[in-house]
């Protein structure tokens, strides 16, 4: 009885997340039709996540006076229901009116199945519930497409979804003596409680924060990601050049497109695109060696989040090659990281210091970093070169005017624009073109930022 019981959760958060991606997939043929601006997107989904959270404030006491079986099938009932309100919307302002009890519906689901599952089952059970969601997510914009891409109107996607969510209503009604006869189905005791009460659970404010980010992050992509995609399409781009890293779902999503994409320094290793990057772990080789050929042996390395197989985790690759060809014992200690940007390197300069460290030198991998740390040891009364010696990556132009000049490793910006363009518009008028990959040379500007002891 439990297995099954459990069977009709993960199918109702299937139907769960079959509408949560529909709004992204579709909105590229909504909006042209209904004469607003493509932002409008978002506020049919504020409206929805408002009524969601309605809901789900409200999901414990229904819940207690209701039963979770009932819940769940009125509420997948309710989202059926607005379901074909989409689908029979002329207006943007109807879409607005149906978006109520579309996310009253989904609220309701969400935050009912969560609760009766972490009380019920163990705790293994909630990492496939949601992956049951992802499932739904998943197929919902692929019915949408194939709906859209077979010549039927966007309405005939969201009625598609609306018939299957009838059935899934259906067999949630007719499967609620199982709920009631489900030894697991007894409700626990107490009262429910207020969300004032709530708030003053320890932890329950960081895990609401952590919600609010995750939230933003998943309503973004679902939003977005499908709508920028559709639209590529839809305006005929030739190309596209894609800047900096990203994760490798993004990747994936962009192969969809079939248009010839170019990344720049990016290290994606999916034989469909073609790359323009330098050699990051190279160039901070070449800024360490250059500080070590001068003398130094304490040396601190500035740098961005390292993550793996990121631009900063190749540099520090480079840095630690530069001491292990001098002998010179990697420290741990004299890592120091931050965010990409002035202010972190005033920080890391600070906390440099303040850790009283016996480093002479500062390798830094980025000249805003360097920058940085140059103001914030002039703040805390050292100077460069003499108490420290500082030397930066990619040779920005203020670097050439910094007092003393700014030592640093010279990449060659522009012409990483256009020899990406070279390359987009090569494969444009040759769509049988193999990946290439194009690695553009590096050189060590030497100024007055660091010193030889």
């Amino acid at each position: 009885m439990a297995g099954l019981l459990l069977a009709l959760i993960y199918l109702s958060f299937i139907s769960l997340g079959l509408p949560d991606a529909l709004l992204g997939a579709a909105w590229p043929e909504i909006y042209p039709e209904f004469q607003v601006p493509v932002s409008y997107a978002g506020i049919i989904s504020m409206i929805i996540a408002l009524g969601t959270i309605v809901s789900s404030l409200q999901s414990d006491r229904l819940s207690r006076k209701f039963g979770a079986g009932v819940v769940t099938a009125v509420s997948v009932g309710i989202t059926a229901a607005a379901l074909f309100g989409f689908s029979v919307s002329h207006s943007f302002w109807a879409l607005c009116l149906w978006a109520i009890p579309y996310g009253l519906g989904a609220g309701s689901v969400d935050a009912s199945l969560n609760n009766y599952v972490a009380l019920h089952y163990a705790s293994k059970h909630m990492s496939w519930l949601h992956c049951m969601w992802g499932v739904g997510a998943t197929l919902g914009p692929y019915i949408m497409g194939l709906a859209l891409t077979h010549g039927a109107a966007w309405n005939s996607g969201y009625r598609i979804i609306f018939g299957i969510q009838v059935v899934l209503t259906a067999i949630l009604v007719f499967s609620l003596p199982k709920w009631k006869k489900s030894p697991a189905a007894a409700q626990t005791g107490g009262r429910a409680l207020s969300l004032r009460e709530i708030v003053r659970i320890p932890g329950a404010k960081a895990v609401m924060l952590c919600f609010l980010c995750y939230c933003a992050i998943e309503q973004t992509a679902m939003l977005w990601a499908s709508s920028y995609l559709t639209l590529a399409k839809k305006r005929n781009l030739d190309g596209i050049i894609v800047i900096g890293m990203y994760p490798d779902e993004f990747y994936q999503q962009m192969k969809k497109t079939q248009i010839p994409i170019v990344l720049i320094d990016s290290y994606c290793g999916d034989h469909y695109y073609h790359s323009i990057r330098i050699d990051d772990a190279y160039g901070s080789y070449l800024a360490a060696k250059y500080v070590l050929s001068r003398g130094h042996r304490e040396i601190a390395f500035f740098c961005g989040q390292i993550k793996e197989n990121g631009v900063m985790k190749k540099r520090l690759l480079g840095f630690q090659q530069a001491l292990e060809e001098y002998g010179v014992p990697y420290q741990e200690q004299n890592i120091f990281e931050g965010q990409i940007d002035y202010r972190s390197g005033i920080a890391l300069a600070k906390e440099l210091v303040a850790k009283k460290l016996p480093a002479t030198a500062i390798v830094c991998a980025a000249d805003i970093l360097a920058i940085g740390a140059i103001r914030g040891l002039y703040e805390e009364g050292l100077r460069v070169p003499e108490d420290y010696s500082v030397i930066g990556f990619d040779d920005l132009e203020v670097s050439q005017y910094l007092t003393p000049g700014l030592t640093t490793v010279r990449q060659q910006i522009s012409l990483k624009g256009q020899k990406a363009v070279e390359l987009l518009l090569k494969h444009i008028e040759d769509p049988t073109l193999t990946k290439q990959e194009e690695i553009l040379p590096l050189q060590l500007v030497e100024r007055e930022s660091v010193r030889s002891i």
